[in-house]
């Protein structure tokens, strides 16, 4: 690994480290959340299924919907929950 890639990391690693604390207490370790991968299954068929009406509806350009895991990992998203460390 070079310095500028390690630096590069461990500046992601402070931004996800900030986020956490502004939705925990104190102390509280971080943890994959109960069912996450329950939560990627139904995220992807809700896709499938917006994809699917696409073609009816006359609709060439693919939706632009973020994937739920990469906004919450942004310095810059107003979503209310941490990010997860599965994505």
């Amino acid at each position: 690994m070079h310095v500028g890639d390690l630096h590069e990391a461990l500046t992601a690693i402070q931004q996800q480290r900030i986020l956490w604390q502004r939705y925990v207490a104190a102390g509280v370790t971080p943890e994959v959340p109960t069912g996450i991968s329950d939560v990627q299954v139904a995220w992807q068929q809700v896709s499938a299924d917006l994809a699917e009406l696409d073609a009816p509806l006359g609709r060439t350009t693919p939706r632009r919907v973020s994937h739920p895991c990469r906004c919450t990992s942004s310095p810059t998203c107003s979503r209310s929950s941490p990010p997860s460390p599965t994505c």
